[in-house]
């Protein structure tokens, strides 16, 4: 598209998934960059199949959103603890927490404080607030142009990594599915492994049944790819349990020319969201100097 618009070099902007297919750019064609932004990102190589900041970053996010807010008080981190040994204990389970939990990063802080209020009222008796926080969400509805899940699913279950190899048979990849959860390399506390990996959250079970590469599969990132040396920007917001400040460092750490910014306070691709915000403006910032 670049060369048939005759453009010469470019300033590329990704966020969430586009962060991804820009690293996959910047690694392919660097030398076409004037600069790069990545929003909200995480590393199109070198992430573990077990994505173990998510789970930290969501029990973090949690304690400092009350910490800050004049709606919470006291230790929200053990009434964390607290919900998930009632949820388990009353036959709920904690699918629907872990919903919550990925939906959290829009709307931060106060979308985690209503976590924490919401299962202290289900404790207590009141199931109203928890059946609004986690009203099953139907990913097929909606306007298609703006999401679809199929589309999600051929980018997830091709180019991510997974806790089996993706060219053993399906009971294959049950199996290996099985030992990963019991060798696990990660305090997902207080969830355990079993409840990430057959977690619908994270897709794992979607991707048991996908087709194994073939011959035309390109990776992300290839061996002998180089990374450009143009300036790089990674956003991170501070709670977003989706794309994490971890994840953020990770992908600096891709690019020998690059710096980092945290939103304090923000959630996922806080910059379209809030347009005068702080990410917002330092990216702004950033492509005016570039």
């Amino acid at each position: 598209m670049r060369r048939a618009l005759g453009v010469g070099r470019i300033t590329l902007y990704g966020d969430s998934y586009g962060t991804f297919l820009a690293q996959s750019y910047a690694y392919r064609h660097g030398e076409t960059l004037r600069a790069l932004v990545l929003d909200s990102a995480y590393p199109a190589k070198g992430e573990s199949p077990w994505y173990g900041s998510l789970i930290r970053t969501g029990n973090r996010s949690l304690e400092l959103a009350c910490r800050r807010s004049p709606k919470c008080s006291g230790d929200a981190g053990r009434r964390l603890r607290a919900l998930v040994h009632y949820l388990r204990k009353s036959g709920r389970g904690v699918g629907g927490l872990l919903e919550a939990f990925g939906g959290a990063t829009y709307g931060t802080p106060d979308s985690y404080v209503a976590i924490d209020r919401a299962g202290v009222q289900l404790r207590r008796g009141n199931q109203k607030p928890w059946k609004r926080l986690t009203r099953p969400f139907k990913p097929d509805s909606g306007d298609p142009r703006e999401y679809v899940r199929a589309g999600e699913l051929v980018v997830g279950c091709n180019d991510y990594p997974m806790i089996w190899e993706k060219t053993a048979s399906e009971p294959e990849r049950r199996a290996q599915l099985a030992r990963a959860i019991r060798r696990h390399p990660h305090n997902f506390g207080p969830f355990t492994p079993a409840e990430i990996a057959l977690s619908s959250s994270f897709g794992y079970l979607e991707c048991l049944t996908w087709p194994a590469p073939t011959a035309v599969y390109e990776p992300p990132i290839s061996p002998g790819d180089r990374p450009t040396r143009a300036p790089v920007l990674v956003v991170s917001g501070e709670m977003d349990n989706l794309t994490t400040p971890q994840e953020g460092r990770w992908t600096a750490e891709l690019f020998p020319n690059s710096r980092r910014f945290v939103a304090r306070n923000a959630g996922h691709v806080d910059s379209l969201i809030y347009h005068n915000g702080a990410a917002a403006r330092t990216i702004r910032d950033f492509v005016r100097r570039h």
